[in-house]
């Protein structure tokens, strides 16, 4: 057999050799797309941790530290970190208050100290912890809403943070 009967000849032969780089011009295109798409994925843009996910939010007294996912799925798991320094508690109780608007967007699973108690006010839901020193506490929540969720934590008598979570479905 000829090896010039297995080729295609003259205009067949170029619509090929367009067709072969079309394809390889798609293929290259879809393989950047996942290598991108892998690479925000491990870097937490869509939840589930990682270096950009992660964030904190600081007082400008700097009594008052926040560290939350900024990315986060809806249902899924995520910690809130307050760090407090308590300032002119004598009683010895640290309020940590939270915007009630944040709390109708997540469930609190638990709370690590337990608060001695828990105040419900109109703007915001007040946490009580027993604490005369530099303290942290971890809020167990599962995030309810999705779409960006908006929440401030204000330590009496005046540190506050505001912070922004964008919770994907």
């Amino acid at each position: 057999m000829n090896r010039s009967a297995r080729r295609p000849q003259g205009i067949e032969a170029a619509e090929e050799t367009r067709l072969h780089r079309r394809a390889w011009a798609v293929q290259r295109l879809a393989w950047t797309v996942l290598a991108v798409l892998l690479a925000a994925a491990l870097l937490g843009l869509f939840g589930g941790g990682g270096p950009l996910s992660r964030s904190q939010a600081r007082s400008a007294d700097g009594a008052l530290e926040v560290r939350y996912e900024r990315f986060a799925r809806r249902e899924a798991p995520a910690d809130l970190e307050i760090h407090a320094a308590p300032r002119g508690a004598a009683s010895g109780e640290l309020h940590v208050h939270i915007s009630r608007k944040y709390l109708e967007g997540v469930r609190v699973d638990r709370i690590t100290p337990a608060p001695v108690r828990v105040e419900a006010g109109h703007e915001d839901v007040t946490y009580v912890f027993a604490a005369r020193s530099p303290t942290a506490f971890t809020f167990r929540l599962q995030l309810q809403t999705a779409g960006r969720l908006q929440g401030q934590i204000t330590l009496e008598p005046d540190s506050s943070v505001r912070f922004s979570q964008l919770v994907y479905p």
